[in-house]
């Protein structure tokens, strides 16, 4: 399923849950992204998100509670 835009609540996206997931990555030496699993449970600790996309795509669509860092 592609994601589709909720119409009344910017920046959310309807997504079938059960497809697929958020596997970490790794992009450069050392430098590793969090799987979902990891995401929900540092947000839950209190602990910040970072999103490092350029203002139109982080506008566009990000996680709730994210903060904006882009590079």
């Amino acid at each position: 399923m592609v994601p589709k835009r909720v119409a009344v609540e910017p920046g959310r996206f309807l997504v079938d849950g059960t497809w697929g997931t958020v596997n970490p990555m790794e992009l450069a030496p050392g430098v590793r992204t969090l799987g979902e699993l990891e995401v929900i449970e540092h947000m839950q600790h209190g602990q910040p998100v970072v999103d490092s996309r350029r203002p139109p795509f982080f506008d566009a669509a990000t996680i709730p509670g994210t903060r904006s860092l882009p590079h």
